[in-house]
């Protein structure tokens, strides 16, 4: 619960981001916006971690987010007129995408390994102008912990 809550934080500072509670293709997943989580200039990057059951955010309720509840928030995401591209993570995938992310900000980066509570996550790329209204739209939705706006 504190890994996952440290982790978004850790990420939103390393950024310079904003975190707030209430998403690399899995290889599989095609979609017209699922992609390769760059970001083009004038745009950031929202970070929607999805529940687990550590997550310390009361709508969860301990557990882990459903895969009807995965594919609702991914359809909602890929239709939002606000949204140039959505990248689901799987928890592994996530990780790496935080070390790397860690390492590039020269942050000191966590053990190898796999921590516990680690979540899946989607990251969304969008018009700086647009993320506070593409987090807003993630807070309370069924299966999301906290949304990270990375880069502000």
């Amino acid at each position: 619960m504190l890994l996952t809550a440290a982790v978004a934080a850790s990420a939103a500072i390393v950024a310079g981001g904003a975190v707030a509670g209430g998403a690399l293709s899995s290889g599989h997943e095609t979609g017209r916006k699922t992609g390769s989580l760059t970001v083009p200039a004038g745009d950031v990057q929202v970070e929607v971690n999805l529940c687990t059951r550590t997550s310390s955010n009361a709508s969860c309720n301990g557990n882990e987010v459903t895969g009807a509840q995965r594919a609702a928030l991914k359809t909602l995401l890929e239709k939002n007129r606000r949204v140039r591209e959505v990248a689901y993570l799987t928890k592994q995938q996530h990780y790496q995408w935080f070390k790397a992310r860690m390492e590039k900000a020269g942050a000191q980066t966590p053990p190898s390994g796999l921590p516990k509570g680690i979540p899946e996550a989607f990251v969304v790329t969008v018009p700086r102008a647009d993320a506070k209204g593409v987090m807003q739209a993630c807070l309370g939705y069924p299966g999301v912990d906290t949304v990270v706006v990375l880069g502000r």
